[in-house]
């Protein structure tokens, strides 16, 4: 797909030819949504979800959940059927245990009391390997559950995975007083294309999300998502790549919480 596709900013071409979208929720306690439904993922989140994936028809959409954490909880069956009633044709809900990778991690041992921002940190990369590794030739997106429009028509979205191969999530930070305003990069958000570029730069991501993890696990949310955005930067310095080049601030407002809070506006405010 080339910048042709684009008239005046807008839209007017086709999907790339592969375009498949990943949520990852990993969770074993319930919580009672709004219409008091006890699930193990907020339904908030899943509607997300689903307006996306009801927007964005020509892409393929997979929420990826760890099956054996939901064993005693009927969450599987109240998302199918939510889903189902949306008319949602193109999610499928799909078993993070069904990659090896995952399956074979001390990371997601049931009985470890590891954060779980560093288990859903790591699965993202697991689950984007995972995919490009079947589908040659995709372009493979993570996203956050909360992002209301994952942007995949947009033209840094398509610009960025032409030039680059990849784009990356950020927030924008803004302080009037200190005369600052810059984007700062994420991991709620990303996108690869099937390409050496992209690959050898997504490779370095895992690479160094194992090395950190290898010495065991904190208790700060320090490891996995501060390596991917170090990797990221050194990277770019290494290839003389302006960083917001490829940066697509669709995380705002940042609200990942659970259960959700409508108050919090996110943390680049």
């Amino acid at each position: 797909m080339s910048l042709k596709a684009f008239e005046d900013g807008v839209f007017t071409g086709r999907l790339w030819p592969d375009v498949i979208v990943n949520y990852v929720w990993i969770n074993k306690e319930p919580f009672r949504n709004d219409n008091g439904v006890i699930c193990g993922v907020p339904l908030s989140y899943i509607d997300i979800a689903i307006h996306n994936a009801k927007k964005y028809p020509d892409a393929e959409f997979n929420l990826w959940l760890d099956k054996k954490l939901l064993e005693q909880s009927p969450t599987l069956d109240i998302l199918r059927a939510h889903i189902e009633d949306a008319e949602c044709k193109n999610m499928v809900i799909r078993d993070l245990h069904g990659i090896p990778e995952y399956t074979n991690s001390p990371y997601y041992g049931t009985d470890l009391e590891i954060p779980v921002w560093h288990r859903v940190d790591m699965a993202r990369l697991l689950v984007t390997k995972e995919i490009l590794d079947r589908r040659p030739g995709s372009v493979v997106v993570y996203s956050d559950m909360d992002v209301e429009d994952i942007g995949i028509k947009t033209k840094i979205f398509n610009s960025s995975l032409n030039k680059f191969g990849f784009v990356i999530g950020a927030t924008r930070f803004k302080d009037d007083s200190k005369g600052i305003d810059e984007l700062n990069i994420e991991n709620g958000y990303f996108a690869v294309r099937d390409t050496d570029d992209a690959n050898a730069l997504f490779s370095e991501i895992n690479k160094n999300a194992y090395e950190v993890t290898g010495a065991g696990v904190d208790d700060e949310r320090s490891d996995v998502f501060f390596s991917f955005r170090r990797t990221i930067q050194e990277y770019c310095a290494s290839n003389e790549i302006k960083i917001g080049a490829f940066l697509a601030n669709v995380l705002e407002p940042c609200t990942y919480q659970v259960p959700p809070n409508p108050r919090y506006k996110g943390l680049s405010i």
